[in-house]
């Protein structure tokens, strides 16, 4: 497998990643607006939610550095 070839797996491989966090987080804001919860649970899921943000943070950061 040539350099090139192994750059463009590994730079798919990131964006399928982002692809899924965002799914992940579309998910979160679904089930917090679906739901009647309590405001413990809208709690709950927002620091989800903040955790998946910062998890797509990174993955963009990665992103990024393979650019580089």
């Amino acid at each position: 497998m040539s350099k090139g070839m192994a750059q463009t797996i590994a730079k798919a491989s990131v964006i399928l990643e982002a692809i899924a966090t965002a799914l992940e987080v579309i998910e979160k804001l679904s089930a917090l607006f679906t739901k009647e919860s309590s405001y413990e649970k809208t709690y709950e899921n927002l620091v989800k939610i903040n955790q998946v943000l910062s998890d797509t943070v990174s993955i963009y950061k990665k992103l990024l550095e393979t650019e580089a």
